[in-house]
């Protein structure tokens, strides 16, 4: 911090290691680097006492000044605060209130089940269908099935399904399949 002396009386030097009191304040009149931008105006007055008449010899002379005080009250104006982000470092999240869980039951009204012959060529196995409530799909083939949303789907670009293995979606898109050579697939529609 630079610090000025303001309403100093004037001094005559006798030696250079004369101390003499002073009465006047004492302000802060630079903040230094980060608090400059968040700290307006500092002002640190400091009163002092008994103070005798004095006459300086020459405006070039420089008084040292020293506080003797274990404790000084120092005003600070704070203005623009910075903002802060806080960031969730941590995937666990969790509520401090409990709540009752309800649960969301697949319920249909009907369904139908479908074979399929999935070949090399990608083949619909299933329409849209905006009142399906799941799809059942179970591939009775000797070897692996891939489905996906489009006809654009590949062997190696899809879903795969094992042999004798069976996957549950939700889904109300159409759903496409196929597999390097011929496979039965079962398709199950749970509509409501």
């Amino acid at each position: 911090l630079n610090v000025s002396v303001v309403n100093t009386p004037s001094v005559v030097i006798a030696s250079s290691a004369t101390t003499l009191p002073i009465s006047g304040s004492v302000n802060i009149v630079n903040t230094p680097g980060v608090l400059a931008s968040i700290v307006s105006a500092p002002t640190l007055s400091v009163n002092v006492t008994n103070t005798p008449s004095v006459v300086i010899a020459s405006s070039a002379v420089q008084l040292p000044v020293s506080i003797q005080s274990s404790s000084i009250n120092v005003p600070v104006n704070v203005v623009n605060t910075p903002s802060v982000l806080a960031a969730i470092t941590s995937d666990l999240v969790g509520l401090a209130k409990d709540a009752t869980l309800q649960s969301t039951k697949l319920i249909g009204s009907s369904f139908t089940v479908t074979y399929y012959a999935v070949t090399s060529t990608a083949s619909q196995i299933a329409a849209s269908n905006a009142n399906r409530v799941s799809l059942l799909i179970v591939n009775q083939g000797p070897n692996a099935i891939s489905i996906g949303p489009a006809s654009t789907v590949t062997a190696t670009s899809g879903l795969p399904i094992s042999p004798s293995g069976s996957l549950t979606i939700n889904t109300t898109s159409t759903v496409y399949a196929i597999s390097t050579s011929t496979a039965t697939v079962i398709v199950v529609e749970l509509t409501r």
